[in-house]
């Protein structure tokens, strides 16, 4: 991008400052298109644009706000359970039942690798590695609010309706089910990102919280507790977090939830629209790892990721990215205005 903030923000703001609405809007898509933290540039520019009126830049608009993280982009959690593995003792032979059949257990570890770096999971195999929409909308609901609170310890109350709402889940006892069981597995899993280049060799060990308290009423999320539900990020996670962050629409994921290939493919383009100088060519076999299909054939993934692509594209207007996927080698980034004309391209028969 030629053009940089402070200028996109006079050319772009400036002159329609009497419609407060649109100025709001535009002043908050343009921290969203150089990934810019919008509290922090309401402080030094919008002070500077809105002087006695700073009070009223931010609209609703505003709580749509959310963040994520850059490392959680590199690669992806798994997108379903992982098959039961085989349970073996210390000697090595497998762990047999009274009727003599393999005792199996949950897999304990998970990788997936984007170019130098590899994401690797390790969990208990007492409670098994997170995997599908819930432990995602979980992580992005926790980094937000530790941004905007500015504090490692995110305070969920005396219910999780808030997390719910936000997040725009059902209060349902099976939505709460499922979350409970992801919430205890991604907190009780280890993050290791390795890098692994020609000339430097890296890797960091994070766990998410630092600890947790969570009470859980049967299967009500409204249903108050006597204790406040909390998490409390680990120190590594949290300046990870504030050190490597980008704005996202918590609209947008209310709207692509169900899909987690969908929030993967959201993130990771937010993230590459602020990060594309010139046009990138990415192998579909490239993307599988990192997305961490579990198609066999790339095709079948490319077909997949096309028809999730799509889905984000409806929703997705503002983002400075051109994307064409109908080279069956690679999907093509370019800088570009936005995604309007991904189901055109993306319309024909897959190869």
């Amino acid at each position: 991008m030629s053009e940089t903030f402070d200028q996109a923000v006079v050319n772009e703001v400036s002159h329609i400052m009497r419609d407060r609405q649109t100025a709001n809007d535009r002043f908050l898509l343009i921290c969203e298109r150089y990934g810019r933290d919008p509290l922090e540039e309401y402080e030094r520019f919008g002070v500077k644009l809105y002087k006695d009126q700073k009070k009223d830049l931010w609209d609703a608009r505003y709580k749509n706000i959310g963040y994520e993280a850059k490392f959680l982009t590199l690669a992806s959690l798994p997108h379903r359970k992982l098959p039961l593995i085989p349970s073996f003792d210390e000697k090595g032979s497998p762990i047999l039942d009274s009727a003599g059949r393999p005792i199996k257990q949950e897999q304990t570890s998970f990788a997936r690798t984007n170019g130098s770096y590899t994401l690797e999971l390790t969990a208990s195999a007492k409670i098994g590695l997170p995997y599908g929409v819930m432990p995602r909308l979980l992580l992005t609901y926790l980094i937000t609010e530790a941004i905007k609170n500015k504090s490692p310890m995110v305070d969920l109350g005396d219910t999780v309706k808030k997390f719910f709402d936000q997040i725009g889940l059902d209060h349902g006892g099976r939505s709460y089910l499922t979350i409970r069981s992801q919430a205890e597995r991604l907190f009780n899993t280890a993050f290791l990102l390795r890098y692994d280049g020609i000339e430097r060799k890296s890797g960091r060990i994070e766990t998410i919280g630092n600890k947790y308290d969570m009470w859980w009423h049967g299967t009500d999320p409204t249903q108050a507790t006597l204790y406040q539900n909390y998490v409390e990020l680990s120190q590594d996670f949290y300046n990870e977090i504030k050190d490597n962050k980008f704005p996202i629409d918590m609209q947008i994921i209310k709207e692509i939830k169900d899909s987690s290939l969908a929030l993967d493919i959201y993130k990771w383009l937010t993230f590459r629209a602020f990060n594309i100088p010139h046009e990138t060519a990415i192998h579909w076999g490239t993307l599988a790892k990192q997305f961490g299909s579990s198609y066999s054939r790339v095709r079948a993934f490319r077909a997949e990721f096309i028809r999730q692509l799509e889905k984000v594209a409806r929703h997705y207007k503002e983002v400075p990215l051109f994307v064409d996927a109908r080279d069956p080698k690679h999907l093509i980034l370019k800088p570009g205005k936005n995604l309007t004309s991904v189901k055109r391209l993306t319309s024909k028969k897959t190869p």
